[in-house]
């Protein structure tokens, strides 16, 4: 199975397009193999894009832009010189949405676009510490295996930070906090 993200969340998109009765999270991830949690977080970047729909209950349709973007085989990654940064606060914000705690390990395929790799590595983890200084994660673990808990969900839009990580702000409630909580400082 292809672990990238994005392929799968297409692989997915096909699946559901060739039927037309709506499937569950279940009858999905029997078909197709994977985890409830990975169908589920494949489900929600659909849906972000308006491809997908849940008209109640745990079941999920292909909307028309759906069949439409199946059928032209649009990309679910970024796109754009700038999107990369805001497309992937939101791929990590949506998967830690999904998971509620999460480890590095469990983020790193369910945010993936292409092969996982050192540098989104790193960006997971920079997102991460931002969102701990915020209030919004709760770090816990050891050295290593370091897991994070999300405390506060406050919608579907993913919080950012800008001014050199000074300034974060909850597009969802709109808020503005400036500054963030001081980084512990390492004792010797």
């Amino acid at each position: 199975m292809n672990t990238a993200r994005g392929a799968s969340a297409m692989h997915l998109l096909h699946h559901l397009s060739q039927g037309q009765e709506a499937q569950s999270v279940e009858q999905i991830s029997t078909r197709l193999g994977w985890s409830a949690v990975q169908v589920h977080a494949r489900l929600i970047a659909l849906q972000g894009r308006h491809w997908v729909a849940s008209p109640g209950g745990n079941v999920w349709v292909v909307t028309d832009k759906g069949h439409a973007a199946s059928a032209a085989r649009s990309p679910v990654g970024p796109s754009g010189k700038h999107a990369k940064g805001r497309e992937l606060r939101m791929r990590i914000w949506r998967a830690l949405r999904c998971l509620v705690k999460a480890s590095l390990d469990d983020l790193l395929p369910l945010v993936a676009v292409a092969e996982p790799s050192a540098h989104l590595r790193r960006g997971i983890q920079r997102y991460l510490r931002v969102l701990e200084r915020a209030g919004y994660a709760q770090r816990y673990g050891t050295y290593g295996n370091y897991r994070w808990l999300l405390v506060q969900n406050t919608g579907p839009k993913a919080p950012t930070w800008g001014e050199r990580g000074q300034q974060f702000c909850d597009h969802n409630t709109g808020q503005i906090f400036c500054p963030l909580k001081p980084r512990k400082e390492k004792t010797p």
